[in-house]
């Protein structure tokens, strides 16, 4: 890694993986001075879009063009984030031979169904279990358990744009979060009927990997 990334990911553990965090620091070493303020990025509307290999995307009408689609987007009070078109099966996210790391969890399911952090997380359970990154492609995340209700919430509407282009729909079935409930545990999402539980990370289930919109 280069001396910037290096920084960076450093930084990402300092602050337990909390990006916004991190990011503040960096700007503040890197400047000198207070952190720079980043320029408002305005809200997208509520809704699902269809995001393209060029970075475009546009809302789902049923219309949409159905070439060169990459992600199917979500956008939900202030929160935004890219699906992928397939699922990832039996994905184990701590082998039983392995030990997490020591951190903050979030134990209590009203504080779990509020985090968002998906990138963060996937960082963190990739460090204590290296093959996760094989399964995931590029600048993709395992979604944290508040991105991953926003799915189960928009399952139809979803399941009607992946459909239409040409992607697997969201199954009724077990979805893991990156959101970990204690140091062998983690939360997921029952897609038949969007309940929520935790469960060892040893058992294998599906993942559906997300991407910044």
């Amino acid at each position: 890694m280069t001396e910037k990334e290096c920084l960076r990911y450093d930084l990402l553990k300092a602050t337990r993986y909390n990006v916004d965090e991190a990011r503040a620091c960096y700007n503040f070493i890197k400047e000198n001075e207070t952190p720079v303020v980043e320029p408002a990025v305005a809200t997208k509307p509520n809704g699902i879009y269809v995001i393209y290999t060029d970075g475009h995307a546009e809302p789902f009408t049923g219309s949409n063009s159905k070439e060169g689609v990459q992600y199917i987007g979500v956008a939900f009070e202030g929160k935004s984030f890219a699906v992928a078109l397939q699922d990832v099966e039996n994905v184990v996210l701590l082998p039983e031979d392995r030990e997490a790391g020591d951190r903050e969890r979030m134990r209590r399911e009203c504080d779990a169904i509020y985090d968002y952090n998906s990138f963060g997380n996937t960082a963190a359970l990739c460090e204590d279990n290296p093959n996760l990154r094989g399964i995931l492609s590029e600048n993709m995340a395992i979604p944290a358990l508040g991105i991953l209700n926003i799915m189960a919430h928009f399952k139809q509407e979803l399941n009607e744009a992946l459909a239409y282009v040409g992607g697997a729909e969201l199954s009724d079935t077990w979805y893991w979060s990156s959101t970990e409930s204690n140091q062998g545990g983690a939360w997921l999402v029952y897609f038949s009927n969007g309940y929520t539980n935790n469960l060892s990370k040893c058992n294998a289930l599906a993942v559906r990997a997300v991407a910044a919109f």
